[in-house]
């Protein structure tokens, strides 16, 4: 069972965010395979994660409020990505399921496969309340010198995704 632990998202310019995806569409490279979990917010505006929804459920922390509800534990997938836009590796974490759907879908086809593959572009639509989204895939082609060159200074430097399970971001740097 994994380590439940608050998550560090206050570099954000490390980690890709939906949200950003209102002026304009990402272009993205997945780099690495999934890391899955549950991630809860506390009334501190900071993310728990665990590996389980029990594990969640189990804690004494105070969870977040919106809307009169209480802030319910909700599955992710985390992945390394390189962010064309930014030409910078980042973390990714969708709990989004239409998401994480298209994504399954794509990966499960045979005539796309792999999503390290290939390029695909997010976009966002709002719609009054309701937000979509869509995940357009780009024909495969090589990662770009540069974007190898810094997956490869990440995997080699970085602690990596398990960092969400036990409060670090996965961007930092052994031994910091």
């Amino acid at each position: 069972m994994g380590k439940l632990t608050e998550g560090d998202t206050s570099s954000s310019g490390s980690w890709f965010r939906t949200k950003d995806l209102k002026d304009t569409p990402a272009k993205l490279r997945i780099l690495s395979d999934p890391m899955t979990g549950y991630e809860r917010w506390t009334v501190e505006g900071k993310p728990l994660r665990a590996q389980s929804k029990a594990e969640l459920l189990e804690t004494g922390a105070d969870w977040r409020v919106e809307k009169g509800k209480q802030d319910e534990p909700k599955f992710f997938a985390a992945f390394f990505v390189w962010n064309h836009n930014t030409k910078t590796v980042q973390v990714a974490q969708f709990t989004q399921k239409t998401i994480r759907q298209q994504l399954e879908a794509l990966e499960n086809n045979e005539d796309w496969g792999d999503l390290k593959g290939f390029d695909v572009t997010l976009s966002r639509t709002d719609a009054g309340d309701k937000v979509s989204y869509t995940v357009q895939p780009s024909p495969a082609k090589p990662l770009p010198k540069n974007a190898e060159a810094e997956w490869q200074r990440v995997q080699d430097e970085c602690v990596g995704l398990a960092a969400l399970f036990s409060g670090g971001n996965p961007m930092d740097v052994f031994g910091s």
